[in-house]
This record gives structure tokens, sequence and C-alpha cells, in this order.
């Protein structure tokens, strides 16, 4: 019987803790991608992020207050 090793891609994109929310959404898009693995910078596993997840994040954003500011 084969062993799980045999089907496991060691080649896939990861996004780093810290990266902004452009960053990532720019990176899932280039690469068609709808979630990826987030690491750390000794490319321990943190974490996934997913389309969902940035969707919320924007949402967020999108409740708080914004000040406008005119500069006559």
């Amino acid at each position: 019987m084969p062993k799980l090793e045999e089907f496991i891609d060691k080649n896939f994109v990861v996004i780093r803790e810290g990266m902004s929310m452009p960053e990532v959404s720019s990176v899932l898009a280039k690469n068609r991608l709808s979630g990826a693995p987030v690491v750390n910078d000794k490319d321990v596993l943190k974490g996934y992020i997913s389309e969902r997840d940035i969707i919320k994040a924007i949402i967020q954003i999108a409740d708080k207050p914004v000040s406008i500011h005119v500069i006559a």
C-alpha cells in the first residue's frame, strides 16, 4: 500500500508572518490559490489564511469610522 509521503507536495506557496493583507492577497491571486499556510521566520507552521479571512479583515476595516481631513 502506498504511503502518505508519496502523495505530499513539498513545493508549495507559504505566507510569512508579518506580511500585509495586500501582500497576502497578491500572493494568493498570483498563484490562483484560495488560501495558504502561514509560517514564521523559522518556517514553523503558525496557521492558515484563506480568502474568507481576508474578506473578514476588509469588513472589519470598513466598519471602523473614517475621519476625513479637508486641506484648503
